[in-house]
């Protein structure tokens, strides 16, 4: 079980690490885009698998950050998970991955969030003008998603399945 948090820890470094190398300025950038199409809830727990989180834009500097890697040719025209949600509550839109209220920063596309109990996850990439604006869409949908550094340290992060498989292999 500590060679699979150790392995997670270590990978989960290298992609930020990568992502770091990647930065056009001297800042590192602390998201990563995960290539993979997946709906929301998978992709949380992916990035969690990673030691990482579903990424949350708290900030003009982190939107800058998020551009930087969406707008980047390699992606085109995708479309990507970000951590909020206002399952539960609707209309009350809050990152998954803190339990925080989205009130602080905001960068919703057209007008706001609608008020629509079957869109309810929150994703970038699907406004041309902005590739960072959000928009409210169906969590079930599959699109890539973005990761950042978990902001808890030394988390026992739980399995997506109970198990990990390398190379077909059950561990």
């Amino acid at each position: 079980m500590q060679l699979i948090i150790a392995l997670r820890t270590v990978i989960s470094q290298l992609l930020l690490a990568a992502v770091s190398m990647n930065s056009h300025n001297s800042t590192p950038n602390k998201y990563i885009l995960m290539n993979v199409k997946e709906p929301f809830f998978k992709a949380w727990r992916n990035c969690q698998f990673y030691g990482l989180q579903l990424a949350s834009v708290t900030s003009p500097e982190d939107n800058r950050m998020l551009s930087e890697l969406v707008n980047m040719p390699i992606h085109g025209n995708s479309t990507f998970w970000l951590a909020g949600t206002d399952i539960g509550r609707e209309a009350k839109w809050l990152w998954i991955t803190t339990n925080k209220l989205v009130v602080l920063y905001s960068h919703w596309g057209g007008m706001a969030p609608e008020y629509d109990d079957k869109q309810n996850c929150m994703a970038a990439g699907l406004f041309v003008e902005d590739k960072t604006l959000w928009a409210d869409i169906p969590c079930e949908e599959s699109h890539q998603y973005v990761c950042q550094e978990s902001s808890v340290k030394n988390a026992v992060i739980p399995f997506l399945s109970g198990r990990l498989k390398l190379n077909n292999t059950k561990v």
